[in-house]
């Protein structure tokens, strides 16, 4: 009886239903060509670990004629979303919203979590920003040369919300790329790392718990312990952990992840009326 309680309970982070509703999926036959919406990246796009913009994303645009499919993996890195973005083309989309590199930001800050990358996402070498930047480029230009398809890159929240350490300017330098590449390539960029500071400088941030690449693997288990055991919510899970806008360093909870929601909502639908 416990076994199959804790499987019921834990099932949502069991298996990849979403991605294999990608893989189905064929713009000209199941949907209007001009509406299909495809969010790619990690975590922070699968939503199981973190707040479902996705599925909220779903439910504002959908209505409305759009399809909003989810492709994002716990974990991935920039070269794991570029080895299955095939998928993400096939499916025809008119818009791809691409937000991967919180996963290449914490493997550049600690070689702990960075040999736990390799070894559990099959990386070809040990990750750096070079990694991280090459592999990035690389989906831009696939995604380029996908027909009627626009790209919509996001630059990667902050880790934690204390600001001013070493992870902040790896993050930093990897948001000046992603700008640059946006910029350079005419692509719509959605500062979402912009937003989450500025909600977090009207907060005390130095109370809130220290970055730390072991320390914030273990909040990401608690923090998931507490959603899928507990039913706690994701807010309830953010404050008893100390922050306002994130559970455990790297997931965003609805106050945070609805700005991203507003953010690419409002994109859309401004790409879509200049398209018509």
């Amino acid at each position: 009886m416990l076994v199959a309680w804790l499987v019921s309970r834990l099932s949502p982070m069991i298996g990849l239903p979403h991605i294999h509703q990608l893989r189905r999926f064929h713009a000209s036959l199941a949907a209007d060509r001009h509406r299909v919406v495809v969010c790619v990246g990690d975590s922070l796009t699968q939503g199981n670990a973190s707040f479902d913009y996705p599925h909220v994303l779903a439910g504002r645009l959908e209505p409305e004629g759009y399809t909003v499919l989810n492709a994002g993996i716990n974990g991935d890195l920039a070269w794991n979303v570029l080895q299955r973005i095939d998928e993400v083309t096939r499916a025809e989309p008119a818009y791809v919203i691409l937000l991967v590199g919180t996963n290449d930001a914490r493997a550049c800050e600690s070689s702990w979590a960075a040999s736990q990358y390799v070894r559990q996402k099959k990386l070809p070498q040990t990750p750096d920003e070079a990694f991280f930047m090459d592999s990035y480029r690389s989906l831009l230009d696939v995604l380029g040369t996908a027909d009627c398809t626009r790209t919509i890159v996001v630059t990667i929240p902050p880790l934690g919300e204390r600001g001013g350490e070493p992870i902040a300017e790896i993050v930093s330098r990897m948001n000046r790329f992603i700008n640059q590449e946006a910029a350079q390539r005419d692509l719509q960029c959605i500062d979402l790392h912009h937003a989450i500071e500025r909600m977090l400088d009207t907060r005390d941030r130095q109370s809130s718990p220290a970055y730390d690449a072991k320390g914030s693997q273990k909040l990401i288990i608690v923090s998931i312990l507490q959603r899928y055991l507990l039913g706690w919510s994701w807010e309830r899970i953010a404050r008893r952990n100390g922050f306002h806008v994130f559970t455990d360093m790297v997931h965003l909870n609805a106050l945070g992840a609805m700005q991203l929601v507003d953010l690419v909502e409002q994109t859309v639908r401004e790409k879509a009326a200049a398209d018509c």
